[in-house]
């Protein structure tokens, strides 16, 4: 989920945790046509004045033969303040803070169903992140209906946060209709490079010197666990795993393995900053 403006550093943060930082690599036409009719449990339920409050973490790890593992994290919270609840526009003032990183504040907007969001300039790009505040039907489809156990199949048609382009299979693992609740859960496949994918790393052997090697990588595999209620994300997990080979004229050719992981969840109201 991107939260707020660019940082200063936007390479940096974008291999660390795209839901703050995706690149906008070009801007979009935005439908304004009605948004679809989904189920209740997928379909934003908002009040003008609410606060909607998140923790989120991501590791993206690298195990390679022969070196120490090259680990990365970030974590932070984020309250969002629902300014309008226009299904198509959305508004929202965010407050975020990546702990060691930065913190901020920034207005944005929600639009075709849960497709694209837009920054306080009004520029507006397609919602590539692996998880979010909403429901997103580029990551999950357009189910008509809900059942336990009910399967689809989502053809994903361009990289993504933890992902690259791909087959993804959903299915139904629980619908509370009292509650206006449902978990799914996501597993795919596919290959090629992730949005902000960084394929250039550091490795560090047993003498403490740092070699930076190029990445070249396998087929990736995610599955992932999501609870929505009333469209909104209540619990999110995802992890995705790759071969890799690492190379360099220092260290050759290496194979290793590549996983990341996101947990989002909501929690009670609290200011980010």
């Amino acid at each position: 989920m991107d939260f707020g403006p660019r940082a200063p550093d936007s390479s940096r943060l974008s291999y660390f945790f795209q839901m703050r930082t995706r690149s906008v690599l070009t801007a979009i036409a935005v439908s304004t046509a009605t948004a679809p009719t989904r189920p209740p449990s997928l379909t934003p339920h908002l009040s003008i004045g609410d606060t909607l409050s998140v923790v989120f973490a991501r590791t993206i790890s690298f195990k390679i033969d022969g070196y120490a593992d090259y680990v990365r994290r970030i974590s932070g919270t984020a309250s969002f303040l629902v300014l309008d609840t226009m299904p198509n526009h959305l508004r929202f003032d965010n407050r975020y803070r990546f702990d060691g990183l930065l913190e901020g504040r920034e207005p944005i907007e929600i639009r075709d169903g849960g497709r694209s969001q837009c920054d306080s300039a009004g520029t507006c790009a397609r919602i590539t992140d692996a998880t979010g505040l909403l429901f997103n039907p580029l990551q999950w489809g357009e189910p008509d209906a809900l059942r336990d156990g009910a399967k689809w199949t989502v053809r994903i048609t361009e990289p993504w946060e933890l992902g690259p382009a791909g087959i993804e299979r959903v299915t139904v693992l629980h619908v509370d209709p009292t509650s206006n609740t449902v978990t799914l859960e996501r597993e795919g496949q596919g290959d090629g490079a992730y949005a902000g994918d960084r394929l250039q790393i550091p490795l560090q052997g047993r003498d403490s010197v740092s070699i930076p090697v190029t990445v070249i990588p396998g087929r990736s595999h995610w599955i992932g666990h999501t609870t929505f209620q009333r469209g909104r994300v209540i619990s999110d997990e995802i992890l995705v795993e790759r071969p890799v080979v690492v190379t360099s004229d220092k260290v050759g050719r290496i194979s290793g393995i590549e996983r990341q992981y996101i947990v989002f969840d909501a929690m009670s109201t609290l200011h980010a900053n």
